[in-house]
């Protein structure tokens, strides 16, 4: 995909945000047959030095998804941190999938969020849906206009960046489907046929 048609994708955020989003493209999202959310997930544990697990849980109504930091004790094994991304139970596989990638989008982009440490996890006894009303928490919710402009601007560019990396994937599906196909107007009706047009 050319950086002309991502840049027209990227709506009314700033030069600021559109090279980022860009950068973080290029540089730390997996392209091609690579991806996929395991793949992209890899690769930003290695390239932050910490751990991303996944979990489901039922979340307020109107929210698909949140994230928070998990501190380690000094006495753990391991001292990398843990990004906790959540789903909301109950999804729909693609829309858990897309939530996932909207989080990983947020990870990618440096955008901070909750940090907890192990005591603090546990004083939320199994309630993590807490999580969602916590000053700094990114979650992924149906009404993005109830957070505060800094965290809209966060939001439409995970949300953003989720997109064009799916966008990059499915397009190049399509193109291998279509490279069975012998003529420019026989692939131009194969296209149009999958995307509805």
């Amino acid at each position: 995909m050319s950086h002309k048609s991502q840049a027209q994708s990227l709506g009314a955020l700033d030069s600021r945000a559109h090279a980022r989003i860009q950068e973080a493209l290029d540089t730390l999202v997996p392209d091609g047959k690579e991806f996929s959310i395991p793949s992209w997930t890899q690769r930003l544990e290695s390239f932050l030095y910490k751990k991303i697990h996944f979990v489901e849980f039922p979340l307020p109504a109107g929210f698909f998804g949140a994230r928070a930091v998990l501190i380690p004790s000094p006495r753990a094994q391991d001292s990398r941190p843990i990004e906790i991304v959540i789903t909301a139970a109950g999804l729909l596989p693609i829309m858990a999938e897309h939530v996932r990638a909207h989080e990983l989008a947020h990870i990618t982009l440096g955008h901070q969020t909750v940090i907890l440490t192990p005591k603090q996890l546990m004083d939320l006894q199994g309630d993590i849906s807490r999580l969602c009303r916590w000053p700094g928490a990114t979650c992924r919710a149906v009404d993005p206009e109830r957070d505060a402009v800094p965290h809209l601007e966060r939001d439409v560019m995970a949300e953003t960046l989720a997109r064009l990396a799916e966008k990059r994937h499915m397009e190049l599906q399509i193109r291998g489907r279509a490279s069975g196909i012998s003529s420019d107007a026989a692939i131009d009706r194969f296209i149009k046929s999958i995307i509805g047009e």
